[in-house]
């Protein structure tokens, strides 16, 4: 009888624990999306870590979802500014990831269309224990905006275009202004920033 109240409860533990996921991840990406990250080296020695959902779509029409940034406690990591340069390079980190998981840009001038969603409103989070921060949508209204893009292939390396400005789809609670990531102890601000550039 012991056997099976202790069999009970590390099942049930186990079952908590697998549905836990760090604020790295993904929370779950509901099909046809698939988990997936990418990396964007800022200056050449700061690996940032990008979590997306990833549709490649059988139409050639890859959608995104942007699900969080984590950057190291790293000296080459201080002072990032997270501005409208910086969100244009974690889009196009997703898109060439996209690239190679989905395989449908082709040749340029054939261009196809690519659509990443992310939340509007973004804020930054301590995680002591892995020695790291993580950028993460706001808890409350975090507001939605898409920016589609035009990809091809131009020989070796992928071209991509920016169609327009992100489209907001629903506004979110946050200001306007940029943030950088200072040395520890982060003094983190409580406030949301904005990310659709």
């Amino acid at each position: 009888m012991k056997r099976i109240f202790y069999s009970l409860i590390l099942t049930f533990s186990l079952l908590i624990l697998s549905n836990v996921e760090s604020n790295g991840q993904c929370s779950g990406c509901s099909s046809p999306y698939a988990s997936q990250t990418a990396t964007y080296v800022y200056n050449s020695s700061c690996s940032i870590t990008i979590n997306f959902c990833l549709d490649c779509s059988p139409t050639g029409h890859p959608i995104m979802k942007l699900c969080s940034i984590t950057i190291p406690y790293n000296s080459n990591c201080y002072n990032i500014p997270i501005d409208p340069t910086f969100w244009n390079n974690i889009r196009n980190e997703m898109l060439i990831k996209a690239a190679l998981v989905c395989g449908t840009f082709g040749p340029c001038p054939q261009r196809i269309a690519a659509d990443i969603y992310q939340a509007t409103c973004w804020k930054l989070e301590n995680d002591w224990e892995l020695g790291m921060v993580h950028i993460v949508p706001c808890d409350e209204e975090p507001g939605s905006c898409m920016q589609e893009y035009e990809v091809c292939y131009d020989g070796l390396n992928l071209n991509i275009n920016k169609i327009g400005n992100p489209v907001v789809i629903e506004e979110g609670e946050c200001g306007t202004y940029n943030v950088n990531i200072v040395p520890p102890p982060y003094d983190l601000f409580e406030d949301c920033f904005n990310s659709c550039y």
